[in-house]
């Protein structure tokens, strides 16, 4: 009986705080304990180390991947001739990505005339990045990142714990064939390969406004030393 009000509590916080503001929490967190239950509400396996993302001004890690067309795509190429936005979402079954994803193809153009080039990154395997990129009409290039090395090497990786895998109703290690989510943070990387802009929140309810990417995008800055 005890074991089963814990999980109906669980549930219910979970439930409570991620229709609301599953970031409310962690952003009135004070103390350590207060900022791991917020972590651990908002799925964060929190018997892990929790990523804090990379900072700007830093070098941003290389990668090579294939897409959704076979079509090679490196940092090297999406940073030869302007900026790269680089972002990552949860997966087919987030209708806050899927709803930012529309948002961003809808209006790509914004971005593109600029110079810049975008990439969308997620741990599920093809089968179901199939499904996001059909429901949202995206011409983007994607990445399928099941083995989460971009995303470890971007810094917003995770394990998720058991509750909000059940809170989610999605079998993560089918679909992503791990128990691992982004943070779905967004960086934009200039030609040198330096950081210049990081979007990184724990809350997956916020996400930046194509406005305040395409203003980075729009200043022209000095060369970024790296730190």
């Amino acid at each position: 009986m005890k074991q089963l009000l814990t999980i109906l509590g669980i549930t219910i916080l979970l439930f409570t705080s991620c229709q609301q503001n599953p970031g409310e929490l962690l952003a009135k967190a004070k103390t350590e304990e207060e900022i791991k239950q917020a972590l651990y509400i908002l799925g964060q396996d929190t018997t892990k180390v929790a990523p804090k993302g990379l900072s700007e001004g830093t070098i941003a890690p290389y990668f090579a991947a294939v897409d959704q067309n076979g079509k090679g795509v490196s940092l090297s190429n999406l940073t030869e001739n302007g900026k790269a936005v680089i972002f990552f979402y949860r997966g087919y079954w987030c209708s806050i990505c899927n709803h930012y994803l529309a948002d961003f193809q809808d209006s790509l153009s914004l971005i593109t005339d600029t110079g810049a080039k975008v990439i969308a990154i997620a741990p599920e395997t093809a089968a179901y990045q199939e499904r996001t990129i059909v429901k949202n009409n995206l011409s983007i290039s994607v990445i399928s990142d099941q083995k989460q090395q971009i995303m470890n090497a971007y810094k917003v990786a995770y394990d998720v714990n058991k509750d909000y895998v059940d809170y989610i109703d999605v079998n993560l290690k089918k679909v992503n064939e791990a128990n691992v989510l982004p943070v779905p943070a967004t960086y934009i990387v200039n030609k040198n390969g330096i950081i210049e802009k990081v979007f990184f929140n724990w809350d997956w309810t916020k996400r930046p406004s194509i406005q305040s990417i395409v203003d980075v995008l729009k200043v022209e800055y000095e060369e970024l030393k790296p730190q």
